[in-house]
């Protein structure tokens, strides 16, 4: 489906991706559906986009199908803001690493130059115990408010979060840097 708003075939677009949304057994593509119909300039039904839009799981593909097209300045305020994009890259990075979190908790933001990057907590059971990590997303140009798909990225080692957490990630901003 993410080829689908690129042929220019916008008619095939939206009578494939409105089948879609009728078949009950594909819900998981309905995600799909809804960035190819974004993508291609199609009309979306708005209760559909704050349902995908609002679940950590769905957003990202939501979001960058609107900043593909151009548009990303038509999602609520609430989702460009970088502290939400940082934890929502977190996210998908700790659940394309591991396992969904139990939690994802901001901490605060550490400026370094011109970035900015936001320190969080997140939680598992393991063991029958919560264990509580430190996780970075960044860099933020702390003198745009706009989001860069390219540029920010998430990092941990899975580290248990300690009392004195800016010092932690500081030095996990540092490894981030030289992985880059």
């Amino acid at each position: 489906m993410a080829v689908l708003p690129y042929i220019d075939l916008s008619e095939i677009t939206d009578e494939f991706t409105n089948k879609v949304f009728t078949i009950d057994s594909l819900e998981f593509m309905h995600t799909s559906a809804l960035a190819a119909r974004i993508s291609a300039n199609l009309p979306v039904d708005l209760r559909r986009v704050e349902a995908e839009i609002d679940s950590l799981d769905t957003r990202y593909e939501i979001l960058l199908a609107y900043y593909r097209s151009g548009k990303l300045e038509e999602v609520h305020p609430r989702y460009r803001a970088h502290d939400e994009f940082a934890k929502l890259l977190l996210h998908n990075y700790l659940t394309d690493y591991y396992d969904n979190p139990l939690s994802i908790q901001l901490l605060g933001d550490i400026k370094k130059g011109e970035d900015t990057y936001y320190a969080f907590e997140f939680s598992y059971e393991e063991d029958g115990l919560r264990k509580d990590y430190l996780g970075i997303s960044g860099a933020f140009d702390n003198q745009a408010d706009k989001l860069d798909f390219e540029r920010c990225a998430a990092f941990t080692e899975f580290g248990l979060k300690n009392a004195d957490w800016m010092s932690q990630a500081e030095a996990l901003i540092s490894k981030m840097e030289d992985n880059e």
